[in-house]
Formats: C-alpha cells, sequence, structure tokens
C-alpha cells in the first residue's frame, strides 16, 4: 500500500497528506471507470450481433424482394441497432466525464 501510495504521490505531484481523500475519489472514479467499460463490452457485442442480423435480413430484403419476413421486424432491428450505437457512445463520455482522473492517470502511465 506504502508503494502505491508513493507511485500516486510521484506521479500526481501532491503531498503525502491529501492522499487519503484522493485515494478515496481515484477508488470511486475507478469503478465507475471500470463499470463503463464491462458495460461498454456488453452492449458492443450486442450491437455486433444486431448489425449481423440486421445484414442478413437486407441481404434478404434485397435478394428476395422483402417476402421472407415482416418489414416490422427489419426496422425494430435497425432501431434496436441505432440506440445500442448511442449507448455506446454515451458511455465512453461518461466514462471521461465521471472518471477523468483516473482516465488521465491511465494515459500517463501507457
Amino acid at each position: 500500500m506504502d508503494e502505491l501510495m508513493k507511485k500516486i504521490t510521484e506521479k500526481l505531484s501532491v503531498s503525502v497528506d491529501k492522499i487519503p481523500e484522493l485515494y478515496t475519489t481515484l477508488r470511486t472514479q475507478y469503478l465507475i471507470y471500470e463499470l463503463c467499460g464491462i458495460v461498454g463490452v456488453v452492449i458492443g457485442i450486442a450491437a455486433t450481433f444486431t448489425f449481423i442480423v440486421f445484414g442478413l435480413l437486407l441481404i434478404d430484403y434485397i435478394i428476395e424482394d422483402g417476402y421472407g419476413y415482416d418489414k416490422k421486424i427489419f426496422k425494430l432491428t435497425g432501431k434496436v441497432l441505432c440506440s445500442l450505437i448511442v449507448a455506446f457512445i454515451l458511455l465512453v463520455f461518461l466514462q471521461f466525464f465521471l472518471a477523468p482522473d483516473v482516465t488521465f492517470i491511465k494515459g500517463v502511465l501507457n
């Protein structure tokens, strides 16, 4: 724990007295950062599968003139795909706005 505190003080150029309050803030931001990352991966996987289904429906519509399925499914799949993409983009922005210090530290360390 002491080594971690020393690394934080060196990287952020703060005094040792402020480390405990800084640590709790960083811990909270790190949890938010990781949660957004995990949810983003799940949404990304769902968007990928939805994109594949949307592509297959689009190919079916072009080849068979849309007789193989209901047009509502095609529209619904498109709406779900757009919603998932928007949710993914919002999660990326939330990750940077809700955990700016963690994002900065990860950028500096890498």
